[in-house]
């Protein structure tokens, strides 16, 4: 197969054809242009009659609205714009939606679904006690995680450690070569 391929080498007829086919779509998409009016009188119920109405600078002007939605309404949980499910900026950009949908001329119906939602009462916050007492900014220095429930952890010391330490310490908490010395 690999013979039959290099002895008919490359044909200029075919370079020619090539080249003529790729022309050809760019004359027959400005040829068949539409304008907003003719999109606004006519059905677009198929790809072929919708994609030529779609224009970027309505899709762009959407995109900011949908930011500006997301900035009006920060998480309750990191005060980041948002828009996530469940939240207020989600319900606003259903709002957005339906009404834009309405006035194209669409009878619009919302459906209510259920779903698994987890969030935050309040901010979480986490801090340190010791030995240098400070608080961690959330979304700076962490982020949280999926939770449920309640947890708390007691230091539990290992092998004498002795928390916190004394003046004189008994060990040196694994951070010498001699804490090692039996392994």
């Amino acid at each position: 197969m690999l013979n039959r391929v290099r002895a008919r080498g490359t044909r200029p007829w075919l370079v020619a054809l090539l080249f003529a086919a790729a022309l050809v779509p760019f004359g027959a998409t400005n040829a068949s242009a539409v304008t907003s009016a003719q999109c606004d009188a006519r059905v677009n119920d198929t790809p072929a009659k919708l994609l030529p109405c779609i224009k970027s600078a309505d899709l762009w002007n959407h995109m900011q609205n949908f930011q500006a939605i997301a900035d009006a309404h920060p998480s309750p949980v990191d005060g980041m714009p948002s828009r996530n499910s469940g939240e207020p900026g989600y319900k606003a950009s259903v709002d957005y939606v339906a009404a834009a949908m309405e006035a194209a001329g669409y009878n619009v119906a919302i459906q209510e679904y259920t779903f698994t939602y987890l969030a935050y009462k309040s901010p979480p916050t986490w801090s340190e006690v010791s030995p240098s007492p400070r608080s961690f900014a959330l979304s700076t220095d962490w982020n949280p995680g999926e939770s449920s429930g309640t947890a708390v952890a007691e230091l539990q010391p290992v092998g004498g450690i002795i928390l916190p330490p004394t003046p004189t310490p008994s060990s040196s908490s694994g951070c010498s070569l001699s804490d090692f010395a039996n392994v």
